[in-house]
């Protein structure tokens, strides 16, 4: 059984990989058909599956499938553990793409605190929680919060990355976006000309992060100036 589970759930998580993320579905469901009474097993499936039902677009799905992972996390870890952090982590995600902002933050809340319980303060899985409730502030036009957090989220980013790493771009590039929202151009050029010397080791410039990038440096240029 659990051989038969890992093996489906293999498959789907390589043709997620691949981008194919209907045939990934195919065999999460297998897979599923397989857990028994396993109720990890059955947490982890959902999870898989709520990741493919997120990334085509289904959210409602998504969510049905973050929570009832959840829900077998804790009936098997209890409510203080890591992998209950995640699962919230996940349905921060999913109720920010349903724009449920509130129950959004909740999760990352959630998720934060178990977190810090668990590693201490300077672990990366806070670092991103902390850019997640960022990206939220952004969405939410609560600038000034989101620079904060996205700051922090670098600051502890770069005790595990290299300062050339893409996923310090990546928050150089949402700081750059936060700074932009307020109209401080001068600083959100600055951001970006940092993510875009880090992309620039990794990718050419056809790339959509530094065509992105690119884009925002030459509309906001003439704003720097005024």
């Amino acid at each position: 059984m659990i051989a038969k589970v890992k093996y489906y759930n293999e498959l789907g998580c390589a043709y997620a990989n691949d981008g194919d993320f209907y045939k990934a579905m195919r065999y999460h469901k297998k897979a599923f058909l397989e857990t028994g009474t396993d109720l990890v097993l059955k947490a982890d499936t959902f999870n898989l599956l709520g990741i493919c039902y997120r990334k085509t677009l289904n959210f409602k799905t998504a969510l049905h499938c973050y929570i009832k992972a959840l829900n077998f996390y804790i009936i098997t870890y209890g409510k203080q553990h890591p992998q209950i952090a995640k699962a919230y982590n996940n349905l921060g995600l999913v109720y920010s793409n349903l724009d449920n902002y509130d129950e959004s933050m909740k999760c990352y809340e959630k998720a934060l605190k178990l977190f810090k319980a668990e590693f201490g303060d300077m672990h990366l899985h806070v670092a991103q929680t902390l850019n997640n409730m960022a990206m939220l502030m952004n969405r939410t036009g609560d600038y000034e919060r989101a620079i904060k957090y996205l700051n922090r989220a670098l600051e502890l980013k770069k005790n595990f990355f290299a300062d050339d790493d893409p996923s310090i771009a990546n928050t150089l590039d949402n700081i750059a976006l936060a700074y932009g929202c307020i109209g401080d151009y001068p600083n959100a050029q600055s951001y970006l000309f940092k993510a875009l010397k880090v992309y620039r080791k990794f990718y050419d410039d056809n790339h959509p992060s530094i065509k992105k990038i690119l884009n925002i440096i030459e509309t906001t240029k003439d704003c720097c100036h005024k």
